[in-house]
């Protein structure tokens, strides 16, 4: 399916920048970003189950706290622990597998249309999934500019 692959690849990209940063700056919140670079990734990997499997009636498979700390709407409350950080990479990729599963052995064929944010009606978990590969680059996106943003702040310390 095309639609995965471009999501394991922009989870990768997410994945590298991740690897890059410190804990400490993961769990930054830089000035005139709303959320931290590790909200971001935990984001996406909710934003996923909610998209393609709640509109199914299928049980998620994120814990109930994930959810609470990275669901559309919420805000970083909380530094991330290293543990979640190692937890959040291994769901990012293992969750997409799960779900190419699902949609080929037909498991979330009862996708009930979803109304995004972005105005666009989703009316199949094919578009669920090709909503969220583009929902992902996004919030990789702001990541990156957040990235960029902490280099200028570790620039200004040092001069």
């Amino acid at each position: 399916m095309k639609t995965i692959n471009k999501t394991i690849q922009t989870r990768k990209n997410f994945l590298n920048l991740v690897e890059g940063l410190s804990l400490q700056d993961l769990n930054c919140l830089v000035p005139g970003f709303q959320n931290t670079i590790a909200w971001n990734f935990g984001h996406i990997v909710v934003s996923q189950q909610k998209l393609c499997y709640l509109p199914t009636d299928v049980a998620i498979k994120v814990s109930e706290e994930y959810l609470n700390l990275f669901q559309k709407g919420t805000r970083t409350t909380r530094d991330i622990t290293s543990a979640e950080i190692e937890d959040l990479k291994k769901l990012a990729f293992s969750l997409i597998e799960e779900m190419e599963k699902d949609i080929e052995s037909g498991y979330l064929d009862t996708y009930k249309p979803l109304q995004t944010h972005f105005g666009l009606l989703l009316n199949t978990i094919h578009d669920a999934a090709e909503f969220s590969s583009l929902h992902d680059s996004m919030h990789l996106g702001y990541a990156q500019a957040q990235r960029r943003a902490l280099e200028g702040l570790h620039k200004q310390k040092t001069t």
